[in-house]
């Protein structure tokens, strides 16, 4: 369990105190510092770490009172294998970290991974000191992202992943692998100082890009990173000052060296075949966030196929044992093939020629098919429609015995269009009929349903008509 004082737990949850010179719009490394105890990752870390103290500094630490005056000399008593220059910016930054409680977890974070991180630095010829980029980076929570395309502990972009070997796709992104992804941004911090032959502007071009910095070093004809700095990217440009006041904050206070220490029981599981979180949660009741957590690299809730996956080791047999039942269950029930309504097929009448039919505005299938004494689901059948919508001038394939004036008939090959038949028209006295008026919406079908043993067909031949109509038209139908 954790081994902390209740009071530790409201000092992760006090808001921060910043400086009005951060009011207007915030860098990435005041954002990321921010938001650094409400992390999910970094609380779910700390729920799984001892913290082997009861000693908890004060709230603020003994720091000694750096300003313009003593600033510079300060800061050359902790130059090792970076220089450091004091400025307003850095001391901005120096005022962020220092007065807020949010250091304290933060330096257990740094206290934990700088052993491997200085010793990887040390191999590449790399200033130590570059062991805190992540810390202003990201707080070492492999989730964090800004707004140039950063991600992981390091923010490296995407073409700087690939240019050293990291696996980002769909369902991985190995920027999120504190391993690798140190690897991999070391690689790169080294060969960025071997063009510029200065940390400042190796730095620069580590987060804004070395193109920019090459442009803007040409175009306003500088050599350092001061001379271009206010024509930066405003969210990234702060590299320098901000890893400047992380050194000193650090050096003054480390949490008197303490470090988190995760107890993190896991087993391996090579996965050859893709699966998805939900079938783990629901046949073997494994939480998909703590999934999440121990597979940090994964863009989403599922393991793709030929992953070695983590699973937490209280829970593995479990998982083992029901493996098979996972994949059935996934592949059965969360990825069932939605099926097709199944459409009743016809035999083509005896005796019947295809006619092609032209759908007008204001047809609908049961209209077409009363027409031509067919029923709506041989429409269907012999057309491919699944529903009941067509489209004005889809083309319907039609068997009927009946035939139809008005209509173009072709059989394999197409043959000329036929007159259509003159329609006599019906005689004009009232006597046995009555009238109706159409109205907007009106169709054939829906008036002649309105009176009872006539069709559309009886209402086209006594009026000598096709199925077009017009709003206000009167039409005369039979009485029965």
């Amino acid at each position: 369990m954790l081994k902390i004082k209740k009071t530790s737990f409201f000092l992760l949850t006090l808001v921060l105190s910043t400086s009005s010179l951060f009011a207007q719009k915030e860098s990435i490394y005041i954002t990321e510092f921010q938001s650094f105890s409400t992390s999910t990752y970094f609380k779910s870390l700390l729920k799984a770490s001892d913290l082997n103290t009861t000693h908890f500094p004060n709230e603020q630490f003994n720091q000694q009172q750096i300003n313009a005056t003593n600033g510079d000399s300060i800061f050359k008593t902790l130059e090792e294998n970076f220089s450091l220059t004091y400025n307003s910016k850095v001391q901005e930054y120096i005022n962020l970290y220092s007065k807020s409680k949010n250091i304290h977890f933060l330096n257990y974070l740094i206290n934990y991974y700088s052993p491997n991180l200085i010793l990887l630095l040390q191999q590449n010829n790399l200033p130590v000191e570059f062991h805190l980029i992540p810390a202003i980076c990201s707080g070492f929570n492999p989730n964090s992202i800004n707004n140039l395309g950063g991600a992981g502990y390091w923010h490296l972009n995407y073409p700087q992943a690939l240019k050293y070997d990291l696996v980002v796709n769909e369902f991985i992104d190995e920027r999120k692998d504190i391993n690798k992804s140190s690897k991999a941004a070391t690689k790169y911090l080294k060969h960025l100082h071997g063009i510029y032959n200065n940390w400042e502007l190796s730095l620069a071009a580590y987060t804004c890009g070395p193109s920019n910095i090459n442009n803007l070093l040409k175009r306003h004809k500088a050599s350092s990173y001061q001379e271009i700095y206010p024509y930066l990217n405003s969210n990234t440009k702060d590299i320098v000052p901000a890893l400047q006041a992380m050194i000193y904050c650090y050096a003054q206070n480390n949490s008197n060296g303490n470090k988190i220490e995760p107890k993190l029981a896991v087993d391996t599981f090579y996965l050859e075949q893709k699966l998805q979180f939900k079938a783990i949660e629901d046949v073997a009741k494994i939480n998909g966030k703590e999934l999440s957590f121990y597979n940090p690299t994964l863009n989403k809730e599922i393991f793709p196929a030929n992953f070695k996956a983590f699973f937490p080791k209280s829970k593995m047999d479990k998982f083992y044992q029901l493996c098979d039942s996972i994949y059935y269950y996934q592949d059965s029930v969360l990825l069932k093939p939605i099926e097709k309504p199944v459409i009743e097929k016809f035999d083509i009448p005896t005796g019947s020629e295809p006619i092609t039919y032209t759908v007008k505005s204001g047809d609908v299938l049961g209209v077409i098919a009363e027409k031509y004494d067919v029923r709506v689901s041989q429409l269907q059948d012999w057309n491919d429609i699944n529903g009941t919508r067509i489209d004005v001038g889809q083309k319907l394939l039609i068997y009927s015995k009946t035939g139809s004036p008005n209509r173009v008939r072709e059989t394999k090959a197409p043959e000329p269009e036929i007159e259509d038949e003159e329609i006599t028209p019906a005689p004009t006295s009232n006597e046995g009929y009555i009238t109706y008026t159409v109205k907007s919406g009106d169709n054939l079908w829906i008036i002649a349903k309105k009176y009872s043993g006539i069709s559309a067909q009886n209402i086209m031949d006594l009026n000598g008509i096709d199925e077009d109509l017009d709003v206000g038209q009167v039409l005369k139908i039979k009485k029965k």
